[in-house]
């Protein structure tokens, strides 16, 4: 079992615990745990037979009051790991999940989508061997702005996180990394490069650095408005051919490569006064 939604005693707002607790079949014993997802309840479990793992997707989040995050993570009997799939569901909380062991398939259904309501969808768990996130803001926040699902919190209440679409065929080009929970009608770029640090920078945390061929950067984009569902940014597809067109010939993408990914945005409401933060990270390795 992981976290729960909680009620303070004496009052105040409702929250969400991060604990993780096995039950043997006669007690339940707390398991402390390295990593792992940040707190949540509505959240939903179901057990992998075929790699042995707990898998455990989404959830809402009653302190910050912005629904939830769109993560998937494994549990091993050991420590979670986060792990990036082929697609991200749309839905927050309240879906409903379960594991077919003819196919070997953890399949859900349904769930709450923010803004609209509840949906009827059918979704399948497949595991993106190519892209492994890392950066979660689980220690080291400037400003005492954690989140260990994401970046740093922004002026949202929790931190903006990179997911990853489509493959990464360097031939296909059809790659999309996209930026979700970002601060509404405020600008933001990608950048691209060789090397893994995690040093603080601005609201949050830098996990990309260019090693001896420097940064690369991707276009400037807006996040978009409330009314449209905003907060979103998203590359590709045509992110190779983009690098092909417009970076130094160290940093054109090639198969076999293995380059990592960030998000740097404007937050002029965000919780430190530096006027900008970052989401996660995320490394892939690209093939043919």
């Amino acid at each position: 079992m992981f976290g729960r939604a909680y009620s303070p005693l004496g009052g105040g707002p409702n929250c969400d615990l991060n604990d993780t607790w096995e039950y043997d079949g006669v007690d339940w014993t707390e398991v402390t745990t390295i990593g792992g997802p940040g707190a949540r309840s509505h959240h939903a479990m179901a057990y992998d037979s075929a790699q042995g793992k707990i898998v455990m997707f989404g959830g809402l989040e009653a302190c910050s009051g912005q629904g939830g995050p769109s993560d998937t993570w494994q549990y091993d009997g050991v420590d979670w790991a986060e792990v990036t799939t082929a697609g991200i569901p749309s839905v927050s909380g309240d879906h409903a999940m379960a594991f077919d062991s003819a196919r070997g398939k953890v399949v859900m259904f349904g769930g709450l989508v923010p803004g609209v309501g509840y949906g009827d969808d059918t979704r399948e768990h497949s595991v993106l061997t190519f892209a492994t996130v890392y950066g979660n803001c689980d220690a080291g926040a400037p400003c005492g702005n954690p989140d260990p699902s994401a970046g740093c919190a922004n002026s949202r209440g929790e931190g903006s996180r990179l997911n990853v679409w489509g493959s990464a065929s360097v031939a296909a080009d059809d790659l999309r990394i996209v930026a979700t929970n970002l601060p509404h009608n405020q600008y933001g770029l990608y950048f691209m490069g060789s090397v893994q640090i995690q040093l603080p920078f601005g609201d949050g945390q830098r996990c990309v650095a260019g090693g001896a061929t420097g940064l690369s950067r991707f276009p400037i984009r807006n996040s978009g408005l409330v009314s449209n569902h905003g907060g979103t940014i998203t590359e590709g597809p045509g992110i190779v051919a983009y690098s092909q067109a417009n970076f130094t010939p160290a940093n054109r993408i090639q198969a076999g490569q293995t380059w990592n990914f960030q998000h740097w945005h404007r937050d002029p409401q965000g919780p430190c006064a530096s006027s900008s933060n970052l989401t996660n990270a995320v490394a892939i390795t690209f093939a043919p």
